[in-house]
């Protein structure tokens, strides 16, 4: 390009013209390198943008279009300190990550190569982590290094275990998780990042990777949504919004973030039913303490995150860091999935399976002194020793009857919803039975649960008693 602009130089000895070819040829490179179809291609010919990356390219300018969420794969080891007082200080170094994972793709693939030949060795030191959290400060046993010479870790994921007061019972809000690792799961997600137009917020990503508090508030808003009733076609259905989990957020930000959202876009167009939010109608948890805190080291720079609680699950490994908290909801109240999974561009409801599951039944099956029975293979459920009966459970169940129309073709599903559906069936259609009404059975639910779950629940019995 050089040589042909010196040869037309020469030959018209024209420096307008010159300034007018260059500022042309600028303009065409500014065009297509801002177009998104250059961005695809570029997205396209990049070097190793699979679903396991190299963490330097988190800082390029543009979502990779198999990107879900970004999360480190840790090299440092994990230190967890007990003081005289009882509190857990995990200590987590972010320096020298080389890897990071953009979707469940790459978590398949880093624990086929990392768990798959150590999954009993790995199981015994999750019993060892576990019971340090668990036991009384020990003079002799105060500390506990987790060396990740052999493997990584993932940082960062986590989010909230509620404690829900609802007809004179408690309970534990749950989604049915069905995939890896299946089961009923608290509200759980990871840190993501976010997009202005095509440019990143780094200083939001770096934020959540730093200071756990702001992704699982951020997940926890997007995942859980309360409305006023059972939802109808063709009616407007009230919500209650959540206030802020950190405090940091006024109401009206709250409400916005709550109201205007790719998932309540979704349920209008494709369900049929419009979302409002009522004002006055909002949900104030009550934030609970622990006996855990978090400390996250990068560069010389510390940061606290206090009144949590934290698990690892070494056969997926993954940390998770969980806030505990209650609060009420009223009798005519109804729980729906928030998630929107976008995949190529097309955004789609996930529509997880939601029940309220009684603490009376957990309390029974997982108490403190037992150990996790884990189901065979790679990322493991937890099995409870009796089925969940139906004076221990209530199920929201509008998704799952969504969820087998579209498969029966009364219904139109988005992207991959179909396919999503028919995989679920397939594994799970006995425990989600409909009967001839058209009305889901609770008489057989699944009585599996994620390890996280499971762990969480554990200490947070622990140190309530």
């Amino acid at each position: 390009m050089r040589t042909l602009i010196l040869l037309f130089v020469l030959a018209n000895n024209n420096w307008i013209v010159l300034i007018g070819l260059v500022a042309a040829i600028l303009g065409i490179i500014d065009f297509f390198t801002n177009h998104k179809i250059f961005r695809y291609i570029k997205n396209l010919l990049l070097p190793n943008i699979q679903d396991v990356i190299p963490a330097k390219y988190l800082k390029m300018k543009h979502k990779f279009r198999n990107e879900v969420f970004a999360i480190e794969l840790l090299t440092e080891d994990v230190i967890l300190e007990k003081n005289q007082k009882g509190l857990n200080s995990i200590i987590i170094n972010r320096n020298n990550v080389k890897q990071a994972l953009i979707n469940n793709a790459g978590k398949k693939q880093i624990n086929n190569e990392h768990v798959q030949k150590n999954i009993e060795r790995l199981k015994e030191i999750e019993l060892e982590l576990q019971n340090f959290l668990l036991n009384v400060y020990d003079e002799k046993n105060n500390k506990f290094i987790l060396s990740l010479n052999k493997m990584p870790l993932r940082w960062a994921s986590g989010g909230v275990l509620s404690i829900v007061n609802y007809k004179r019972k408690k309970w534990i809000p749950m989604f049915f998780r069905d995939i890896q690792p299946y089961g009923w799961n608290i509200s759980l997600g990871s840190t993501e990042r976010s997009f202005f137009g095509n440019k990143p917020d780094f200083d939001k990503y770096e934020n959540e990777l730093n200071s756990p508090l702001n992704y699982i508030e951020r997940e926890f808003l997007e995942e859980t949504l309360v409305l006023t009733g059972v939802p109808e076609e063709s009616r407007n259905c009230k919500a209650r919004y959540f206030k802020s989990l950190t405090n940091s957020l006024d109401d009206k930000t709250l409400l916005d973030t709550q109201n205007y959202n790719d998932h309540i876009n979704l349920r209008d167009k494709y369900d049929n039913f419009n979302i409002v939010f009522d004002r006055d109608k909002y949900i104030a948890p009550n934030l609970l303490n622990s006996n855990m805190e978090v400390q996250v080291k990068k560069n010389n720079k510390e940061w606290t995150t206090s009144n949590i609680f934290i698990c690892f699950n070494l056969l997926e490994l993954g940390i998770e860091v969980v806030k505990v908290i209650e609060y009420d909801l009223e009798d005519n109240d109804y729980i729906l999935d928030g998630e929107v999974l976008e995949k190529d561009g097309i955004k789609e409801l996930v529509r997880m399976p939601i029940a309220l599951i009684s603490l009376d039944y957990l309390n029974k099956e997982f108490s403190i002194s037992n150990t996790e029975s884990y189901t065979v293979g790679v990322a493991p459920s937890i099995k409870a020793i009796n089925s969940i009966k139906k004076e221990d459970v209530i199920l929201f169940d509008w998704d799952i009857k969504q969820r087998y129309r579209i498969i029966e073709g009364k219904k139109v599903g988005i992207g991959t919803e179909l396919e999503r559906y028919i995989d679920w069936k397939d594994k799970f259609q006995d425990y989600f039975s409909i009967d001839t009404s058209g009305e889901i059975l609770t008489s057989n639910l699944p009585s599996i649960f994620t390890p996280a779950t499971i762990k969480i629940f554990k200490q947070y019995n622990a140190f309530k008693k």
